[in-house]
């Protein structure tokens, strides 16, 4: 299989948004889900809720630098019933050279992406 996109929302100064969310059901590696065209500005936050009836986690994958791959992912445990944030990420750590993100969610429920404006 291949990775999920998952949709961009981008948050503007004093506005509010309504976030995109993507359903992720224990997707992982290669079938696990990715963001395109990300900053690497380091003002990207994951919005995640865990429906499932057992914790999870959401890995965020290093990128494809040396640098990065050297300093690892980034997993962040996602408790039953919890909705919760991951970042905001560093871009040199986690954008691969195409500029995507790749993420692996290991829990049942949703996934979104902000983008600080």
């Amino acid at each position: 299989m291949s990775r999920t996109a998952i949709t961009l929302t981008k948050a503007l100064t004093n506005d509010g948004v309504t976030v995109s969310l993507s359903d992720c059901a224990g997707a992982t590696g290669t079938d696990g889900h990715s963001l395109a065209s990300s900053s690497k500005d380091d003002r990207l936050v994951f919005v995640v809720k865990n429906t499932g009836s057992a914790t999870g986690l959401l890995t965020v994958y290093a990128s494809d630098s040396m640098t990065a791959l050297n300093q690892g992912n980034l997993v962040v445990p996602v408790g039953v019933n919890v909705t919760r944030t991951a970042g905001p990420v560093e871009g040199a750590r986690f954008v691969n050279a195409d500029g995507s993100i790749y993420l692996g969610t290991g829990y049942t429920g949703t996934i979104g992406a902000i983008e600080l404006m």
